[in-house]
């Protein structure tokens, strides 16, 4: 499974990237807007972590510009907890939305269940009778 994930932040992006590997999973980074819109388009990621406050383009406008196009599982993981953001990161179409600090290991459950939600986990083959 590949994830994407933005943030300006280069040690939160190299410590989530860690994590993300050693649970099995590609990933991807972007460290402001722009480039996280060139990296979904040209990785195709099955899922996007995706802060909000980053130079060039916003989080929010990245999580808008994504949806118009793709429903691929969001989850916005950021520093900024006040309800106006979560609401409007909700009605923009993130699948859930995490507050710094964050537990690593409960990031990754979500991105488990978000992917599983999606049907985007690999399947085993299963044969049926005679093969």
């Amino acid at each position: 499974m590949k994830i994407l994930v933005v943030d300006d932040d280069a040690e939160l992006q190299s410590i989530l990237t860690l994590a993300l590997a050693r649970a099995g999973f590609q990933v991807t980074t972007a460290s402001d807007g722009d480039e996280a819109l060139k990296q979904w388009q040209s990785t195709q990621p099955n899922l996007i972590v995706l802060d909000l406050s980053m130079p060039h383009r916003s989080g929010l406008n990245v999580l808008e510009q994504v949806r118009k196009a793709s429903s691929i599982p969001i989850i916005v993981l950021t520093v900024r907890d006040n309800e106006e953001d979560i609401v409007r990161a909700f009605e923009l179409g993130a699948d859930d939305y995490v507050t710094k600090p964050y537990s690593p290991r409960q990031l990754i459950a979500r991105i488990q269940a978000r992917l599983r939600r999606a049907g985007a986990q690999e399947h085993a083959t299963v044969t049926v009778g005679d093969a």
